[in-house]
């Protein structure tokens, strides 16, 4: 009797909020759509700005809104602190691409690529169509053991440097504007030897949910992307991950194509794959000394 009770409590909860959620979702995109509609549209340019394009999931999107016309834009500005790999890139793309190495833990580069871009939009009239943040980094070890200065080097590189790039690019955005922020299946739940890598997904995570509500207002919308680990980055290989421990990994071009196409929907986070979605939906329900526990498992 009890537990009837209990799950009955629990899965009115869950129904309703589960509701709420559609009809905010709803109402949001009514805003979102009315303030296009107000929208002043002249003979502008569109740009889309890749960070993280050297390799893995930067590299993809690059490649999907170079050949895909519904993401269509005149001009690509990819960035990592590869340039090699960057113009290799370049040179299979089928738009016009800007190659900017940069190391964006760097303030000075940072101040350069913000002066850069601003004159860049003035002078050649261009409007900012997409940003996809997907620079990142981790390292698979104990915290005590990989010391303070490489967890601060991980955090800086995944949490730091992806606030000053969507300060520099939203302040130049327009309404129609859109903020792909790739965070992590471990933002949902503390990781034992990924402990700075999931913390400061969590912080991305965080921060680009309550960005979104604000950027909403402005015709600018956000979507999050919290994949599971991709067997085809290098994000394995460098953290020294134990492959086949991974349960149902993904592909690099699957998380790619799923997080567009739920940033056209307006949807707020993206969870590519079975995996993503459920750590999703128990993440907040199930205590963190079980998903602990899990994480041993599975990582």
């Amino acid at each position: 009797m009890i537990l009837r009770v209990v799950v009955t409590i629990f899965g009115t909860v869950f129904m309703a909020t589960g509701l709420i959620a559609i009809i905010i979702y709803i109402v949001e995109r009514i805003k979102y759509k009315n303030l296009l509609k107000e929208k002043v549209h002249n003979q502008s340019k569109e740009l889309a700005i890749v960070t993280g394009a050297s390799s893995g999931l930067g590299r993809d999107y690059a490649k999907l809104i170079s050949k895909n016309k519904k993401y269509h834009v005149d001009e690509l500005i990819i960035i990592a602190r590869r340039e090699d790999r960057l113009e290799k890139l370049k040179n299979i793309l089928t738009v016009p691409t800007i190659v900017y190495p940069m190391d964006m833990t760097d303030e000075e580069e940072m101040e350069d690529f913000k002066a850069y871009l601003e004159n860049k939009i003035k002078t050649e009239n261009f409007e900012i169509k997409y940003l996809i943040n997907a620079a990142g980094s981790g390292i698979k070890g104990k915290s005590l053991e990989l010391g303070s200065a490489r967890e601060i080097k991980t955090l800086k590189i995944n949490s730091e440097a992806q606030v000053r790039m969507t300060h520099i690019v939203a302040n130049l955005m327009s309404a129609g504007g859109n903020i792909i922020q790739v965070a992590s299946v471990a933002a949902f739940n503390p990781m034992e030897d990924l402990n700075m890598y999931a913390a400061s997904k969590a912080f991305i995570y965080t921060y680009a949910r309550g960005l979104r509500g604000e950027l909403l207002k402005r015709g600018i919308n956000i979507t999050t992307v919290c994949p599971y680990f991709i067997t085809d980055t290098e994000f394995i290989d460098k953290a020294k991950m134990n492959r086949k421990k991974l349960f149902m990994p993904l592909k690099s071009k699957h998380v790619v194509k799923k997080s567009m196409s739920d940033m056209s929907r307006g949807f707020a986070l993206s969870t590519p794959g079975f995996v993503a979605t459920m750590d999703r939906i128990f993440g907040g329900l199930v205590p963190d000394e079980v998903l602990l526990y899990l994480m041993r498992l599975f990582v």
